[in-house]
């Protein structure tokens, strides 16, 4: 196969690790060599530079990170005018951090307000939301990577599910740094102040003084945190960009009130496949990892078992990780033959 890559800069952040996984994908094909893989940014895409065209020419796959600042329609009636499969991938991850990058009240659109307005007769969305939701008509196929959201799309194309997978490679030569402080790895998507987990950040304040706080969160995210770690702080090898800092993490605690849950899930993966514990609010979207960290929901007793979690972490105790196994069973590498039998198939689909 011959497969062109589209990637934006709407889901790319260094902190929590939000890039497009079709980088990853586009890695391991890369590093594999079976096939020939090219890499290219939204931009020279749009434009039909000279290099994009190249590339595309070549040919017989795109696969078009799901993004708003793409134009779907012309690009993608472009390129099935000459022959090409597209696919737009639109995994939950990126789907979430376009509602952050593209707010509507900007004059843009998010992706995921699409599904209110499509049916509405009413609806006069922004003529770039248009040409997305004509574009993905066009497409050949929309990845997802939910049951809920492959439920939701399936009203504009054909959809299939792939699941979020992470690159173990780099994690592998990661080494846990461990010292007297304990620093918690947060992450919330609330946009608003929220009691109870302004308690539960409270309560971690008050029984461990030493905590520092690592904020992962979206830039319009509401926390109020003290003793938040500084550039200073971080020791001699270690940087801000994920998953640089992980080694000195000691709990990864995440709160997502999206519609949409899930957006957390791949740094959830790659927590435990450094060991790290962690816990988050709900189960909803998180359903297959809940027996490997504490959902709070799902505790009535959660601030024993969450004390317990961090005593542990703070002794240096570990014990039997499933968690950690199931990790790395995640790995992009080994699921790379899935990816490519859903692709083979979409190439043999009647367009």
């Amino acid at each position: 196969m011959n497969i062109v890559f589209v990637r934006t800069n709407a889901t790319y952040s260094k902190i929590n690790n939000s890039a497009w996984r079709g980088i990853l994908i586009f890695n391991t094909l890369r590093k594999m060599g079976l096939h020939n893989v090219e890499l290219i940014g939204a931009e020279e895409f749009s434009k039909k530079s000279r290099e994009a065209n190249l590339v595309c020419t070549k040919s017989n796959l795109i696969v078009i990170e799901g993004s708003p600042e793409i134009d779907l329609l012309n690009t993608i009636n472009h390129w099935k005018s000459r022959g090409k499969k597209v696919i737009v991938d639109i995994p939950l991850l990126s789907e979430s951090q376009c509602e952050y990058m593209y707010p509507k009240s900007e004059g843009l659109f998010s992706i995921s307000q699409i599904y209110s307005d499509y049916h509405s007769q009413e609806s006069k969305g922004p003529d770039q939301s248009e040409k997305f939701r004509w574009g993905l008509h066009l497409a050949d196929c929309i990845l997802v990577s939910s049951l809920v959201q492959q439920e939701l799309w399936s009203v504009t194309a054909p959809v299939r599910v792939i699941p979020e997978f992470i690159d173990f490679d780099a994690l592998r030569d990661k080494v846990r740094v461990k010292d007297d402080s304990f620093i918690v790895a947060i992450a919330s998507n609330s946009c608003e102040l929220d009691g109870f987990l302004e308690s539960v950040i409270g309560r971690i304040n008050e029984k461990y003084p030493n905590t520092i706080w690592l904020n992962m969160s979206t830039p319009n995210a509401k926390l109020n945190l003290i003793n938040e770690i500084s550039k200073s702080d971080y020791p001699s090898g270690i940087s801000e960009g994920w998953p640089n800092f992980l080694p000195i993490v000691d709990l990864g605690f995440f709160w997502d009130t999206q519609i949409l849950r899930g957006a957390f899930y791949r740094n959830i993966l790659e927590l435990m496949g450094l060991h790290i514990p962690w816990v988050i609010n709900d189960a909803r979207g998180y359903q297959d990892l809940s027996k490997y960290g504490l959902i709070i929901h799902n505790h009535m007793n959660w601030y024993d078992v969450l004390d317990d979690i961090i005593q542990k972490s703070v002794m240096q105790i570990t014990e039997s990780d499933e968690g950690y196994l199931y990790s790395i069973s995640q790995n992009n590498d080994d699921h790379i033959h899935e990816v490519l039998t859903a692709f083979s198939e979409i190439l043999k689909t009647p367009s």
